[in-house]
């Protein structure tokens, strides 16, 4: 088994099983440090690295950095491999350890998440390689259609970008708004796959509820909260415009770290929303802040 860092050269441990009749060999490469923390998108790895094992298939994750302590023991007690390769920046040693993992595993597809879709040297070149191997890629974000940004997207420039997605097997969209805004690009193989829900992890409980508020200091508040890694494409910064023309007795909870945190802070001292927000900070389980508040928005 099991757990290993980039360098290592050890051959895949997991079970084989019938590969006519099993899930396919997935590399699942995401551009996200899981340590410290056991959100939505760690649970689906984790759950789904379970899943294809049983059904003599492979989801090997990638991540940025290795697991915490806790989320390796998970990992381990399954006999699940889980791997860190840094991909953000292109480099030649790299690139070897990615094509060692894609070939010693005999993975047939790579998944890429929270990567820039088109500027991925590591997808052009794994794809010149090993060129069996097919690629899809997660898109979670989304733009607003009167951004800028998008309205200079002459004819030429969307061509251009729907040549550079074709290079994706399937592009899966997290939303309908997604699913729409990649319809508008030509060449792309698109479809719309919603993020699971541990109903028995995020099950309401009256009791978690109370002491989260009370140890907060909110009595009877209503209370909106925002919860991811703080980027701009988040737009974070709507919700808290939109509390400060909001009734005084609705609060923000933001949890979560990220580059856009003294933004969104300066932000609110600029609104004066001092006592009606509360930045939490980056949090191993989200789940009682979640209990405690009223309202939960993804602007």
């Amino acid at each position: 088994m099991t757990i290993s860092s980039p360098g290592e050269r050890s051959r895949p441990q997991c079970v084989r099983g019938n590969r006519e009749n099993g899930l396919k060999r997935v590399l699942f490469v995401l551009a996200l440090d899981p340590a410290g923390k056991f959100g939505s998108i760690e649970e689906q790895v984790f759950t789904l690295s379970r899943a294809f094992r049983e059904r003599s298939g492979l989801f090997l994750p990638v991540f940025l950095r290795p697991l915490d302590p806790e989320s390796a023991a998970r990992y381990a007690k399954e006999g699940l491999t889980v791997e860190s390769l840094d991909l953000r920046q292109f480099r030649i040693g790299t690139l070897r350890r990615l094509l060692h993992l894609v070939r010693s595993h005999e993975i047939e597809v790579v998944h890429w998440n929270f990567y820039h879709p088109l500027f991925n040297g590591y997808l052009w070149w794994v794809s010149v390689l090993t060129p069996r191997v097919q690629h899809f890629y997660t898109d979670h974000i989304s733009r607003p259609r009167d951004e800028p940004a998008t309205r200079r997207w002459g004819r030429l420039k969307r061509l251009l970008k729907g040549a550079l997605y074709s290079r994706y097997r399937r592009v899966l969209c997290v939303s309908d708004y997604v699913l729409g805004r990649s319809r508008e690009l030509p060449w792309i193989r698109s479809q719309r796959i919603y993020h699971f829900i541990n109903t028995d992890r995020f099950r309401p409980d009256s009791a978690v509820r109370r002491d989260v508020r009370q140890a907060l200091g909110v009595n009877d508040e209503f209370v909106v909260i925002a919860v991811g890694y703080l980027i701009k494409d988040k737009g974070i910064d709507v919700a808290v415009r939109a509390i400060a023309a909001l009734p005084e007795r609705v609060m923000l909870w933001v949890v979560g770290d990220g580059p856009e945190l003294g933004n969104l802070q300066t932000l609110a001292r600029s609104l004066g929303l001092e006592r009606r927000l509360r930045f939490l900070g980056p949090r191993a389980q989200v789940e009682p802040f979640l209990q405690g508040a009223d309202c939960f928005v993804c602007p």
